[in-house]
C-alpha cells in the first residue's frame, strides 16, 4: 500500500529513486571516474553523471564530443555550477600564504 501511494506521486513516465543505495552507487561510480581525472576535481565530474546512469552508445558519445567543444562545457559549468567549496578554500589558503610570505620578507628581526 505504501509503495502504491508513493508511486502515485510520480508523473507519468517519471522514475524516482526508491532507496539511498541507488544514490550511493551512483556516487561510487562518480568517485571511480574521478580517480582517472584527479586534476579536474570532483565537482567538475558531476556533468558525467548523466552518461554514467543512462543507456547510450559509442556513436552517441562520439557525436556529443564532436558537437560540444570542451570550452562550451567549461563555460556552462562556470555559469551553472560555479566554484566548489574546496576550490574556494584552496584559493583563500593561497592568498593567506602569499600575504604571510610578504610579511616575513618585510619583517626585521633584532638580535641582542
Amino acid at each position: 500500500t505504501f509503495i502504491e501511494e508513493q508511486s502515485l506521486k510520480a508523473k507519468p513516465g517519471e522514475r524516482l529513486l526508491g532507496s539511498s543505495e541507488i544514490i550511493e552507487s551512483v556516487f561510487g561510480k562518480l568517485k571511480n571516474l574521478e580517480q582517472d581525472q584527479v586534476k579536474s576535481g570532483f565537482t567538475a565530474m558531476l556533468l558525467s553523471l548523466a552518461a554514467v546512469v543512462s543507456k547510450t552508445s559509442h556513436d552517441v558519445i562520439q557525436k556529443a564530443l564532436e558537437t560540444v567543444p570542451t570550452k562550451k562545457v567549461f563555460e556552462w559549468y562556470k555559469k551553472n555550477i560555479g566554484q566548489s567549496v574546496q576550490s574556494k578554500r584552496k584559493e583563500i589558503m593561497s592568498i593567506a600564504r602569499k600575504t604571510e610570505q610578504k610579511w616575513d620578507q618585510n619583517t626585521t628581526v633584532f638580535l641582542n
